[in-house]
């Protein structure tokens, strides 16, 4: 096997002693670590709005046929989306906390985990609820993994 590229993960023959069940869990996952970029898109929120800025207005507002809000057939508010830097993202695998991450300053953090499906939920002191998508599926392979995960209030 090892001649095919297999690795052996634990001999008994070697340590003399039978392996425990959690012992050879962490072995195969960090044999298994795949590198993840995670990079959040979403709008910062800012705190001194002035309150004639329409890009507090409902939606249904907004898009409303008589709405004089509209400029040029694209409506305020309808920007693309930013990298959002300095925020705390914890994500999660089996209801138990894996990682707590921190985004650097041009909204990306990179990690490294073992396949699996891992949800991600926003930091509690930071100004989004919501996380599109809130669950990723990390393959079994060996490259790096990029995801975009967009936040939202």
């Amino acid at each position: 096997a090892e001649g095919r590229g297999g690795r052996t993960v634990y001999s008994k023959i070697a340590t003399k002693k039978w392996p425990s069940l959690e012992g050879l869990v962490q072995l195969v996952k960090d044999f298994c670590r795949v590198p993840v970029r995670i990079t959040l898109l979403g709008k910062e929120a800012k705190e001194n709005v002035p309150e004639d800025d329409h890009r507090s207005l409902p939606r249904r507002v907004l898009t409303s046929v008589n709405s004089n809000v509209a400029e040029k057939g694209r409506f305020i508010g309808a920007e693309p989306q930013d990298t959002v830097g300095h925020a705390t993202l914890y994500c999660m695998h089996a209801g138990q906390l894996v990682h707590e991450l921190h985004t650097d300053a041009v909204g990306q953090v990179e990690t490294i985990l073992y396949p699996g499906a891992f949800f991600l939920v926003s930091g509690e002191d930071g100004n989004y609820d919501r996380l599109t998508p809130d669950k990723i599926a990390v393959p079994s392979r060996f490259a790096l993994l990029d995801i975009a995960i967009t936040a939202s209030m």
